[in-house]
């Protein structure tokens, strides 16, 4: 197995995956081979296991990152062929979504399905899976699949703070958590003797009474409260919680009032809900490769103008991708299109 070093907490959410994986490696030498694919939605942590089973096993494995829409076939080709197992990241950029545009990975799925004794790791999107199970039933060729689950809520907590010292950052009361009372005044108007007259009044805050008396555990910390919020816009999703940390820290404060949700009241049409549809299953884009699968039916300026002005996308020299904290929001609104 792979060196025995302390575990980096980037892998946090991951052992059970890195044991599943390490298991077929070691079963490789008595001749048993298993395609696997890594299989996860953006920002879940498909790169981090990859990279952590290619750091355990060096003297085995050779590792391809595909970083764009492969164009051909040459940096497959190139590969060394010389060490039994091959980790191939990111294998949705081996198609794209036109006519013609699945010879790459047609071509690279017969060589895994070869009979030759080495063993391919993929990583895939899971929207790209999910569309190539149906146009190329593509889980034949990869009979282990690993789908990452996510994180936990207390999983989540733990990733996010391993990068601080402990105490460094502080968890704030919201100021209306100290506000709220149990019984308030207001000033009501009665008539007496045809005058008005102004009298304060008690008003029962009644939700506050219940909670007090149903109460049966004490009430959630600032930090709690912090979390929970973090876990239920991210879904576990590891970079989806860092990037809401990321926007909402203070630092060194956090108050869970600094976390808003980010997709309110959104709505957008059959253009910008295609481009969405693209850079979820691509996980980033150039100009280039939007104009080149969308085709002339759709305003590629307009559409990518309306996504970054919803606050959808990040634009860096020419290339888009979906920001983090916006990823469930394009989901979300991708199922109600039917387009996912």
């Amino acid at each position: 197995m792979g060196d025995e070093e302390e575990v980096d907490p980037s892998i946090i959410g991951l052992e059970d995956e890195i044991k599943e994986i390490q298991a077929i490696i070691d079963d490789l030498e008595n001749g048993k081979v298993e395609n696997i694919a890594i299989i996860a939605e953006q920002f879940a942590g498909k790169t981090t296991l990859a990279n952590e089973m290619h750091r355990m096993n060096k003297e085995k494995i050779e590792i391809i990152p595909l970083s764009s829409v492969a164009k051909d076939g040459k940096k497959l080709q190139a590969l060394e062929k010389q060490k039994p197992i091959t980790i191939i990241e990111n294998c949705h950029f081996l198609y794209r979504h036109k006519i013609g545009g699945f010879d790459i990975i047609e071509h690279f799925l017969k060589d895994v399905a070869s009979p030759e004794n080495k063993l391919y790791i993929t990583t895939w999107n899971t929207h790209s899976w999910n569309f190539l199970e149906n146009t190329h039933e593509i889980d034949k060729y990869f009979p282990v699949q690993v789908k990452l689950k996510g994180l936990t809520q207390e999983q989540s907590r733990q990733f996010i703070l391993s990068e601080y010292k402990e105490g460094e950052i502080q968890f704030i009361e919201d100021p209306s958590d100290h506000k709220e009372k149990m019984i308030n005044f207001v000033i009501q108007e009665i008539s007496f003797l045809n005058k008005a007259i102004a009298i304060p009044l008690p008003k029962i805050n009644i939700r506050q009474i219940k909670s007090k008396i149903s109460r049966k555990r004490i009430s959630p910390t600032p930090e709690e409260k912090v979390f929970e919020k973090i876990y239920s816009i991210s879904q576990g999703n590891p970079g989806i919680s860092k990037a809401i940390w990321k926007r909402s820290l203070r630092y060194p404060q956090i108050r869970p009032g600094d976390i808003k949700e980010p997709c309110q009241d959104i709505e957008i049409d059959n253009d910008e809900s295609f481009i969405l549809y693209i850079l979820i299953s691509l996980q980033n884009a150039s100009r280039s490769d939007l104009i080149e699968i969308a085709g002339d039916d759709i305003d590629i300026e307009r559409a990518l103008q309306v996504l970054s002005k919803k606050n959808f996308i990040n634009i860096e020299e020419e290339h888009y991708t979906i920001k983090p904290e916006m990823l469930k929001c394009a989901t979300n609104l991708l199922k109600r299109s039917r387009l996912v």
